[in-house]
Formats: C-alpha cells, structure tokens, sequence
C-alpha cells in the first residue's frame, strides 16, 4: 500500500472512571435514563445502557483529544481501576509482537507501532493489591479493604510482627505504587510513543511531584485564573467540574462526584496544549 497521507496513530487514555466518563450519561438526557439513578457516589453498571455507553464515548476528553488531532482513541471498556490493574490491562493490550486480527479472540491488543501517544491518569493509591503474610496466611487486598473490622486487627499484628507503623509502610506501599507506573511508562516510551500523566488525587501529590520521570510528564490544569497540580484540587475550586454541583446543567444535578462535561472539556484542554506545546506529532 503507497500512500500521500501520514499515519493516524491511535492514542491511549489509560485511567479509571475519570478517564471512562463515569456520569457523564447523564447529560445524554436519553427517555431510557427516566427515574433511574443510584445512591450518592455509587455505581451500578445494570443502570446503564449500550445507548449510554455510546453518549459517554462521544463526550469524555479522551475522545475530544482525539477528534481534534483528526485520529482514534482506546479507553478500556469497564469502569473504574486501580493504578496496579491499569498498568496490567494496557501492559496486555499494548503488544510489540503482531497484533492479532478482529477474527482472532475477543480480546483485542494493539501493536505499539499503530500508537503515537499514551495518557495516563492517576488513581487512588490506596486501591493497589499487597501481599503479606501472617500466622500462615497469605493475604493480597487493597489498603481501602484494610479498615474492616476482620481485617485491620490483622494487618496491625503484621506490622508489629515487621517492626513498622503504619505511616512507614503506607510510605513504601505509596512508593512501590508509583514505581510500578513509572516502570510501565518507561517501557511504553521505549517504544516510541509520547507520555504524559495526568494526577486526580491530593493525598499522594507530593510523592507523585517528587518523583523526576512522572514529575517531566504530568500536565498540570490553569483553570480561572487557578493553576492546579490534581484533578481533584481543581474540582473542589470549582464546584461546577463536578457533575453533583452542575447546576448549569441541571436543575437538581444528579447526586455523582465524577468530572462534570465541562469538566472533560477542561481536561480536554490541556491534554491538546501539552502535546501542541512539546510538539509532539501524531
């Protein structure tokens, strides 16, 4: 195949349901969302519809980005994620060997080579998998599961047993979180493709700042006169980018603490200036 034209490389928006567009099917206004919606800040994918689904494709930043740059996006098809499982599923979708045909399975990966840039925004730490052991037990479970009552007696006893607090080992857990990204994003830039992050949570902002590779890729967001480092600072500044206090939108807005569609749009935004800026060519 001779062609004029260059190559429309595919670009990569790798988050959890910031990325995937929770809420944002709300705005659709479709008659198939009439009385349907669930308790403050839950999520139930059975409320959700194939019609939804495709409004959400339509409208979250991914997509805007990639309309704009006159190319495609891949976003993963389920809701949520922690960092550890993002990094798996594009560690597995992301191939340098040839990539298999639709007719292939139902799983499809992406060669490297069709990919030109990859965004990857970051989640709560605190919903990574660890593995530790005591009595003869193994354990594997995400520090937020760790407060439960059957839990958290056995996870202090472990950290006696090791000679640690809490804040010392929630440190390392913190550190092995952000390294495990930076080793994924390291080898996807080995490829060829252009890296950039995005941050959602304050809790762990200083460690994500402090770390020089993550620290060269992260766009930060000027918003109103604001400049903001997370997601979420820029969110609580402006109530509006959430879509419970988009009262533009609605005249009660739907009780979900999710970007709003401005938001996406915002976020959008400086994704496209990032790229532009560093001149970065699809």
């Amino acid at each position: 195949m001779i062609s004029n034209t260059p190559a429309r490389k595919g670009m990569v928006f790798a988050g959890c349901s910031f990325t995937w567009g929770q809420g944002l099917y709300y705005y659709s206004n479709l008659p198939s969302l009439e009385g349907k919606e669930p308790p403050e800040d839950h999520w139930y994918g059975q409320l959700v519809t194939h019609s939804h689904i495709r409004y959400i494709e339509a409208v979250r930043y991914p997509r805007i980005v990639a309309n704009h740059f006159k190319t495609w996006e891949l976003v993963i098809k389920g809701n949520g994620g922690s960092n550890q499982s993002i990094v798996n599923y594009w560690s597995s979708t992301l191939t340098d060997r040839e990539a298999s045909s639709i007719h292939d399975n139902n799983y499809p990966d992406y060669n490297y080579n069709d990919i030109s840039h990859l965004v990857f925004q970051l989640t709560q730490y605190q919903r990574d998998n660890f593995i530790f052991e005591y009595n003869g037990i193994t354990y594997n479970k995400p520090l937020h599961e760790i407060n439960d009552p059957k839990n958290i007696d056995i996870f202090l006893e472990y950290l006696r047993s090791i000679g640690k607090t809490f804040a010392e080992w929630e440190q390392e857990y913190i550190l092995n979180n952000i390294n495990n990204v930076v080793r994924f994003l390291k080898d996807v830039e080995s490829k060829g493709i252009k890296v950039y992050v995005m941050a959602w949570e304050d809790t762990y902002f200083p460690q994500v700042n402090a770390n020089e590779y993550l620290n060269s890729k992260l766009i930060k967001f000027n918003y109103k006169g604001g400049e903001y480092g997370t997601i979420r600072q820029m969110m609580k500044t402006h109530r509006e980018l959430e879509i419970k206090y988009d009262f533009d939108s609605f005249v009660e807005p739907p009780k979900d603490h999710h970007p709003s569609l401005l938001c996406h749009q915002v976020m959008a935004k400086h994704v496209i200036e990032a790229i532009e800026n560093g001149n970065n060519q699809i």
